[in-house]
């Protein structure tokens, strides 16, 4: 790297782009190992270290050369963007010499990134933050609510998490949902909203029609409710999904209750095996482990994710 070369870090290309700075140092990593010469990478990327909080972490500085193939993987409005700011940036009369090299031994950039998205170094990303407006705006038009407050509460009733509001916290809210709940699980609620598959009940919990096994969150969610033990006796370990209500006996009357949340709590294999198709009042009150503050978190549960 030339000492005349305009120089960013990785850590200055992850928070302008949106990316998590382990994920760009994986990247670059990558990228070293795939080009395998430790003098065209020398050129391309120095490690250096970066103080934060009196700690010492790691990081790659880069000229044009190197930010050109940590980037091309970015994609999307916002990232082309970014891109051509740096570009607008780099442009001070310096040589791009890699890049020429590159065009000879490929033929074109295009054919590198198709060979590096091969490889698995480079992967099409898309900025989270993106996504998660394209979320909250197909929310809306579902809802037809313009509240995004409400938007926050509804994920945090699905995900089974409180969500903050801003100023209890030093972060925005959004940066909130997003380091601590998978953007699967929001694209899952979104989608289950628009098609109808997840609806809001009489007591204003969302839930889904397609049972807690159609999804990918109600069953974690309900475990978590019972503070991963068992809802009768309060055992840890091995949990296994329990009917309340018998699966035999609620499908003689409502067979689409069957598997719904509301129907669903964690069971040890033993109380599972014991309970069988009995009605669940009679047996759990004959139980040695009978607990009155369990049978009314039970039915808590129950009435929690009744729908109509």
């Amino acid at each position: 790297m030339s000492n005349t070369d305009t120089v960013v870090s990785s850590v200055d290309i992850a928070e302008d782009f949106g990316k998590q700075h382990k994920h760009v140092l994986s990247a670059i990593d990558n990228i070293i190992k795939t080009i395998n010469n430790r003098k065209v990478t020398s050129q391309l990327f120095v490690e250096s270290t970066y103080t934060l909080r009196g700690r010492e972490y790691r990081q790659y500085l880069m000229g044009r050369d190197g930010f050109f193939l940590v980037a091309m993987g970015f994609t999307g409005s916002y990232a082309l963007h970014k891109k051509l700011e740096y570009l607008s940036m780099f442009e001070s009369g310096i040589t791009n010499g890699l890049i020429d090299t590159i065009n000879k031994q490929t033929e074109t950039i295009k054919e590198l990134q198709i060979l590096l998205t091969q490889s698995g170094v480079v992967k099409p990303c898309v900025n989270p933050r993106y996504t998660f407006e394209n979320l909250v705006t197909r929310w809306k038009q579902c809802t037809g609510i313009d509240r995004v407050r409400t938007f926050y509460d509804q994920i945090g009733d699905w995900f089974g998490v409180k969500v903050p509001y801003s100023d209890s916290i030093s972060i925005t809210v959004r940066e909130w949902i997003l380091m601590n709940i998978p953007m699967e699980a929001l694209q899952e609620l979104v989608a289950g909203l628009e098609t109808g598959i997840i609806t809001v009940n009489p007591r204003g919990h969302l839930v889904s029609l397609n049972g807690v096994f159609g999804n990918s969150v109600e069953w974690e969610k309900v475990k978590k409710e019972f503070n991963n033990s068992c809802a009768y006796c309060g055992k840890k370990g091995v949990l296994i999904p329990e009917h309340i209500i018998p699966q035999n006996t609620l499908a003689k009357t409502d067979p689409d209750k069957v598997d719904l949340i509301g129907n669903i709590v964690p069971a040890c294999k033993e109380c599972n095996g014991s309970k069988l198709r009995q009605h669940m009042q009679t047996w759990y009150h004959a139980q040695p482990f009978f607990s009155d503050e369990r049978y009314w978190k039970l039915c808590e549960h129950i009435e929690k994710y009744e729908v109509a």
